[in-house]
């Protein structure tokens, strides 16, 4: 059997794979359960069941807008009171309390609705339409209830001074005669409580007047009286004269002190001077200008002098000493009497030596005298320092009281003129409302805006209800959002598995790759498509997984048909032999293969042929033409019994002596679910590599498949998720430019050689 040559010599592999296990930091993680919905799973579901949710929001739009065309419409007029006059005048307290009290608008519209004011005008809206009611206008309340439906509508305007009547009925003309008559009731209306309000008012000021006229007269009173106690004319002129009064108290103060000292001064230099003290210069002053004691002063100097001469010749002893000490001795008493006559008994007894002070020259009078009057000067001075100090004091005092007495002056001026504007603004009202009365002119409320019914610019009623656009807006947002559910909805009745978290959710296993749906980039001779590149980011994970024993056997299988397990092994392949292994790729499909035909190669000889033959196995093998590293196993004739050929020793044989020639040897094999031939294949290989269709793959399906993988024992590497659209990314441009086009120039030469193989995906 002639087999086609393959690139000599293969490569001899000296160990035997040995079995392993996932390592620990791959295992699959717990996920959130299935049931818990995210709100991006909400929008994804939407959007893949577009048409979907479109379409029920088009059925729920038409649907409200046929109802509304089926609704009786309804229409409401208004009109709008003026009730209080616009002015942007500031207005006092006293201002607001004459001017209608300050408007209640809640109890004014309690009034309005009330059966008194309304059931007149009732009265003259049933001569046209007997059915209208009281009940039939407002809804009635029993406790907390409420029965009924307000057709009638009475209501402030936000903050503004106008009210609001509004009526509804799907009776044009009925809603036009109700507001007229009930419009011009309270206009009517208006004018009678304007009236007896000011009668009120003018009844009021008749009272406050007189009470007003006492006020001010007490008040008058009071300040007259605090003007004459603290003689008060103006309160700024008696504050600017206690500033002044003040100042000059100061300044004399000053004045009077320093002169004072001055003489203090003056006094004690004399003294000082004179050798003698202040009563000691008034004796003198006053014995030297009496003529008696001068006499008897002068006599007592005489024998004093005698004594002194005749103690020259005699002794202390001789008789005429003795007289002269007897004639002394008898002047002494007749001085001392002199002196307390003149000087008084009391100063006299306090001075000694009197007689010296009466023989004092002249110069040394002239000064006693001035000790007498320096010492008089300062006796008036220290008086009237005296003096400016009570006076500082009170003024003081009359300052420290005076805010006091301005305030108390204040507060009667304020109340007074309080009094008198009011007094002044109840007498001008008083006036103007006497004035109107005699005129009989009042100031109602005013109609600013209808009774009217809304109309378009073509003159047509615009109704309130139905609301077209208001409803088809609402069924449009009702519509979307049970559309959306509806789609959700569906989409978890939906088994089919539509992005790799719902593989990595489904499955509990790790994703190792995520290949895009990008059929025209499957194969491109021009530069690394994101399609390649997914391919290559796959097998570097392959090659990870142990560094210390790596994966030179895999099964690629799928839980059923069509899930593109094929393209995945070939274009698997094709990225590990572009990275530099010796790779061959087996078709172990020997019910449907498949791999032959993109590659345009015979499957004359293939994988039945080498298991039932004695031949070694490269005999069967065939050079890839796309890349000199990979080399293909074709299925060969369908055998009768794949199972069993696929279980023989010769199997495990041709599967031995590949793994010895190849650096990494890829089974493609049939679906898992209901065909024992992939479970067979991987139990001798390091493990099977589950590809997942996404948008096609049946969850159950799937789960099905891992059971039976679980009840073999087969090692289960991971999962790749195949054909995801939208999310194709560029990769990284990290290829020179000459690379790129040395590598196309070889990519196009080998397609030359190969009748341009343009076609690498298989769809079974």
């Amino acid at each position: 059997m002639e087999t086609e040559k393959t690139p000599q010599p293969l490569r001899v592999k000296d160990n035997i794979k040995q079995t392993r296990l996932l390592p620990s930091w791959y295992k699959a993680q717990p996920e959130p359960d299935e049931k818990e919905i995210k709100w991006g799973k909400f929008w994804a579901a939407a959007c893949r069941r577009i048409m979907l949710t479109l379409g029920v929001t088009t059925a729920v739009t038409v649907t409200a807008y046929s109802w509304t065309l089926m609704q009786v419409r309804e229409y409401e007029g208004k009109f709008q009171i003026l009730v209080e006059s616009v002015s942007n005048e500031q207005k006092s307290p006293e201002n607001l309390i004459l001017e209608n009290n300050g408007f209640d608008y809640a109890t004014q519209i309690e009034i309005l609705r009330s059966p008194k004011v309304m059931l007149p005008l009732i009265k003259k809206i049933q001569a046209s339409y007997p059915e209208i009611t009281y009940d039939s206008l407002f809804a009635q309340k029993t406790g907390n209830k409420t029965f009924g439906k307000n057709n009638l509508s009475i209501e402030r305007i936000n903050n503004t001074k106008i009210i609001e009547v509004s009526y509804q009925n799907t009776n044009p003309e009925k809603i036009q005669v109700v507001l007229e008559q009930i419009a011009s009731g309270y206009i009517k209306y208006s004018k009678e409580n304007k009236k007896q309000q000011n009668q009120e008012i003018l009844k009021f000021i008749q009272s406050q007047i007189p009470k007003l006229q006492d006020q001010g007269k007490v008040l008058q009173t009071q300040l007259q009286q605090l003007r004459l106690r603290y003689k008060i004319i103006e309160p700024g002129m008696q504050a600017q004269q206690l500033t002044q009064q003040m100042s000059q108290i100061r300044q004399q103060k000053i004045e009077t002190e320093t002169a004072l000292q001055q003489m203090r001064s003056l006094l004690k230099m004399l003294q000082q001077q004179l050798g003698i003290n202040l009563d000691q210069a008034i004796a003198a002053s006053a014995i030297s200008q009496d003529y008696n004691y001068q006499q008897l002063s002068q006599r007592m100097q005489e024998i004093e002098n005698l004594i002194a001469i005749e103690k020259t010749r005699f002794t202390e002893s001789h008789p005429r000493i003795q007289n002269l000490r007897d004639q002394q001795r008898n002047l002494l008493p007749l001085l001392q009497k002199e002196s307390q006559r003149i000087l008084g008994k009391e100063l006299a007894n306090k001075i000694s030596n009197l007689p010296s002070l009466s023989l004092q020259d002249s110069l040394r009078l002239g000064i006693a005298q001035q000790i007498l009057d320096t010492a008089s000067k300062i006796k008036v001075l220290e008086i009237r320092n005296k003096a400016i100090i009570q006076a500082e004091n009170s003024l003081n005092d009359q300052v420290k009281e005076f805010p006091v007495i301005i305030r108390k002056y204040s507060e009667l001026q304020s109340k007074m003129q309080a009094i008198a504007n009011t007094f002044n603004q109840l007498t001008s009202k008083r006036d103007q409302l006497l004035f109107e009365a005699a005129q009989q002119k009042q100031t109602p409320w005013e109609i600013i805006s209808g009774p009217e019914i809304p109309r378009t610019k073509y003159n047509q009623l615009i109704p309130i209800s139905p609301n077209l656009q208001k409803n088809l807006l609402y069924a449009a947002i009702g519509g979307l959002i049970l559309g959306i559910i509806v789609s959700i909805l569906a989409e978890k009745f939906n088994n089919v598995l539509y992005t790799p978290k719902d593989i990595k959710n489904a499955t509990k296993l790790p994703v190792l790759g995520v290949i895009p749906d990008d059929k025209e980039a499957q194969f491109s001779s021009k530069n690394i498509s994101a399609f390649q590149e997914a391919f290559r980011c796959l097998n570097t994970k392959l090659r990870l997984l142990h560094s210390d024993i790596p994966i030179t056997s895999l099964t690629i299988a799928s839980a059923t048909s069509a899930d593109g397990k094929s393209t995945v092994a070939l274009h698997l392949a094709l990225a590990a032999a572009t990275m530099g292994q010796r790779v061959l790729l087996v078709d172990g499909d020997l019910r449907w293969p498949q791999l032959h035909l993109p590659l345009g190669l015979e499957n004359a000889l293939g994988l039945s042929n080498a298991i039932i033959s004695d031949l070694p196995v490269t005999d069967f093998i065939h050079p890839c033409p796309v890349d000199e590293n990979l080399f293909i196993l074709t299925a060969g004739p369908i055998p009768p019994d794949p199972p069993r050929l696929l279980a023989s020793n010769k199997m495990k044989n041709v599967m031995k002596q590949c793994q010895e020639n190849f650096d990494l040897v890829i089974y493609d094999t049939p679906p898992l679910l209901g065909i024992a031939d992939s479970s067979i294949i991987s139990a001798n290989t390091d493990g099977i590599l589950l590809v997942v269709g996404l948008e096609k793959t049946d969850r159950t399906m799937l789960k099905q498949a891992l059971e039976e993988l679980k009840i073999s024992g087969v090692n289960l590497i991971g999962v790749v998720a195949n054909g995801l659209k939208g999310e194709t990314i560029i990769p990284y441009s990290y290829i020179k430019q000459n690379s790129d086009i040395n590598h196309q120039e070889i990519t196009v030469n080998n397609l030359k050689s190969n009748n341009k193989i343009d076609k690498l995906t298989i769809d079974n």
